[in-house]
């Protein structure tokens, strides 16, 4: 006879919490599957790193706090906060900046003002340079020598018209032919001038140093690119001292680049300074040497002194016996140079030059 096994209390128990955890596990068909159930997915949403950062914040949804980026209100406008905004400077070019223009004429030299105190470059414009003053003088003469020889040109009649004769002279008496010349004629000594030597140029240039007029200083500073387009800043608008446009600058001279930088200002940093004056020089004496002179005598070997001729002028006779010899005295070295008159040359222009580009304004440049 068989029994029917027995099955005891303690394995009746087991079984029905094996059942009971079975069914709680298994997934409901029911439910949305992205939506957590069960204990074990609650803990790994709120404490546990989310190992794609495409698919999700990082946070949980449930404590309301968002990414960063997308927190908070946008950047107020540029115009909001009292200022412009400003295109950002071409290719090539620096700045944008804001123009200071002064004159030169008390010394003063201001600096950028605040917000735009950071100097970006200097340059001038307008040119003072006076002509140079010029004189010239010269020096004494020296160096130089009397020429040996001379000539007399004898006329028959007074104030030494038609040439009758005519007689080459050196140091050494020299005896007129025939009965020699008439004492009631005329006569004329053709004596050189001075030879050779010179005399000392003595230039004299007075020159005013050349000077600018204008100043003019790039001002910039550190603005923000909030609250414009893109390519733009944000910047107060300049202020007296400061000219009321915007600027971009760059060395040489070049041209503006299209768009709202137009308007083409060019200016220096250097003077080329080639006034002068014209050279000075002393033109050598043209007149005979000192106390130089033909000497005349009524004798046929000069012995007896009747007269001198002067250089280069007309002598009328002298009365008496006939003229028989004649004798030239060169004389000693003098005389004086004369200075050339000089005139100024050359000017002042602006050299190392650099180009401001400025929008559109009512003062400035």
């Amino acid at each position: 006879m068989s029994r029917t096994p027995r099955v005891s209390r303690t394995s009746l128990a087991v079984l029905s919490w094996a059942l009971v955890v079975t069914a709680c596990t298994e997934p409901n068909p029911y439910l949305d599957p992205t939506q957590s159930t069960g204990t074990t997915a609650a803990s790994s949403s709120s404490t546990g790193p989310n190992p794609d950062p495409s698919s999700g914040p990082t946070t949980s949804t449930s404590t309301g706090t968002q990414d960063d980026s997308s927190s908070g209100p946008p950047p107020p406008a540029c115009a909001d906060m009292g200022m412009e905004c400003v295109p950002a400077a071409p290719e090539g070019f620096s700045g944008p900046f804001a123009w200071l223009e002064h004159e030169l004429d008390d010394g003063a030299r201001p600096s950028c003002p605040a917000p735009f105190d950071e100097p970006l470059v200097e340059a001038f414009s307008t040119v003072l340079a006076p002509a140079a003053g010029c004189g010239c003088d010269c020096g004494a003469y020296s160096g130089g020598t009397c020429p040996t020889m001379a000539s007399v040109e004898y006329t028959a009649g007074a104030a030494c018209g038609a040439v009758t004769a005519t007689q080459n002279l050196g140091q050494t008496c020299v005896t007129l032919p025939g009965g020699g010349w008439s004492s009631l004629g005329s006569y004329y000594a053709d004596v050189p001038p001075v030879q050779g030597g010179g005399c000392l140029a003595l230039p004299e240039v007075v020159l005013d140093p050349a000077v600018f007029l204008t100043r003019h200083l790039a001002c910039g500073g550190s603005f923000p690119a909030m609250g414009c387009a893109e390519g733009e800043l944000c910047a107060p608008p300049p202020t007296d001292p400061l000219a009321p446009r915007w600027c971009v600058w760059q060395a040489g001279d070049v041209a503006c680049p299209e768009g709202p930088y137009g308007e083409r200002t060019l200016l220096h940093q250097g003077i080329d300074d080639t006034r002068g004056c014209e050279p000075c020089t002393c033109a050598k004496p043209t007149t005979p040497c000192q106390n130089t002179s033909v000497v005349v005598s009524t004798s046929t070997n000069c012995s007896i002194l009747t007269g001198a001729l002067l250089p280069n002028v007309c002598t009328n006779g002298f009365g008496g016996a006939a003229l028989r010899s004649l004798i030239h005295n060169p004389g000693t070295p003098a005389g004086s140079c004369t200075p050339a008159e000089v005139v100024p040359t050359g000017d002042a222009a602006g050299s190392d030059p650099v180009t401001f580009c400025c929008t559109s304004g009512s003062d400035g440049g």
